[in-house]
């Protein structure tokens, strides 16, 4: 019955864990859907478009954001975010609540929903997606990357030929990381 019903009554002996559980898995899948291609596109762009003076302020930017704990990102987030993001989700809640995760728990003006807190999870989950899969990137073969190039295609058209697949299994592990 755990993992089937909702509530918590220590005096009865009643404990589930199914809300909690439904909760993770939708917030979970809000922050990677928005998350992961943005940190994906991040590391793209650093490790072949940006210049190298940008690059290395860049790099060392994503490794801080890597770095700050998600206690700190969950405070700004209560106080900061929220707040400035509550007119959205009054709007998502009317007009988008048969969609489980734009519907709000709370009334305003705290508008608490999945769709908040998958977003601020999301944005605990670039910095780590993006760092892990820069290096990745900066690990492909620099032979096949320019032979690519040398063959006549574009920068866009190596980097889905080249550096995607190459990168396919640290992606993924950045992913599950992140």
């Amino acid at each position: 019955h755990f993992f089937t019903q909702s509530g918590y009554n220590s005096p009865r002996g009643h404990y589930g864990a199914e809300a909690e559980m439904y909760g993770t898995v939708v917030i979970a899948l809000i922050a990677v859907i928005i998350g992961v291609p943005v940190a994906i596109s991040t590391a793209i762009f650093v490790s072949e478009y940006a210049p190298l003076r940008l690059r290395r302020a860049l790099i060392a930017m994503i490794d801080l954001g890597a770095a700050v704990p998600s206690i700190l990102i969950g405070v700004w987030a209560l106080h900061q975010f929220q707040p400035q993001i509550t007119g959205t989700t009054t709007w998502m809640a009317r007009h988008l609540a048969f969609i489980p995760f734009f519907k709000t728990t709370a009334p305003p003006p705290f508008n608490s929903s999945y769709f908040i807190a998958g977003i601020v999870v999301a944005l605990m989950v670039v910095p780590i997606v993006a760092s892990v899969c820069r290096e990745v990137f900066s690990l492909a073969p620099p032979g096949e990357k320019e032979g690519a190039l040398a063959l006549g295609a574009t920068r866009s058209q190596m980097i889905r030929t080249v550096l995607l697949p190459f990168g396919r299994g640290g992606m993924i592990g950045a992913w599950m990381l992140g």
